[in-house]
Order: structure tokens, then C-alpha cells, then sequence
């Protein structure tokens, strides 16, 4: 049971820095994402291989290595990859404006 909401928690960390990656084009988009979890080079990703990238992503994200991961601990390696999220700032009219985190 642990495994599983270990790998469900890091897929969807996984799939926002994707997200993001590929809505601010920061890096490659799929293709890299690919490369880098499939270990066999076959161009697909297997479940176990699937399941390595997403172990190793939450390695990465648990800064404090207690086997959970925080919000501090996500947003901190989100902010790792993508850089931090711009302040909404206010326009000359008032205007609320931020970019998409």
C-alpha cells in the first residue's frame, strides 16, 4: 500500500513538472521525458520503468529523507526544475496579473 501512494504521489508530481515544462518551454517536452525513463531504450516505458523514475523523482523531493514528501518539500523541487513561480503583481489600472504556475 505504501509503494503504491509512493508511486501515485511521485506520478503526479512527475506529471505537473511535465505540465509545466512543456506549457512554459523550459525543455524538451514528451520525447525527453521519455529518453530519460526508459532504461532498455526501446522508446516505450514499461511499468517497472515507470515505477523507478517515479521512486527516483520522490527520492529527489523528500529533502529531509523521512519517506513523505511535503508541500514545502514538492513546491521546493518543483521550483528546483522550473524556477520559482512569479508574484501576481498589480498593472498601472489595477489590473491582477500573474503568469500560470
Amino acid at each position: 500500500m505504501k509503494h503504491s501512494k509512493l508511486v501515485a504521489t511521485a506520478a503526479i508530481f512527475a506529471g505537473s513538472l511535465a505540465a509545466h515544462a512543456y506549457a512554459a518551454n523550459t525543455r524538451p517536452g514528451s520525447a525527453h521525458e521519455i529518453k530519460m525513463m526508459d532504461t532498455n531504450a526501446d522508446g516505450k516505458i514499461a511499468p517497472d520503468e515507470h515505477a523507478a523514475g517515479a521512486a527516483k523523482m520522490f527520492a529527489a523531493m523528500d529533502a529531509d529523507k523521512d519517506g513523505k514528501v511535503t508541500a514545502a518539500e514538492m513546491t521546493a523541487a518543483h521550483e528546483r526544475v522550473t524556477g520559482p513561480c512569479p508574484r501576481p503583481t498589480r498593472s498601472r489600472s489595477s489590473t491582477l496579473t500573474a503568469t500560470a504556475c
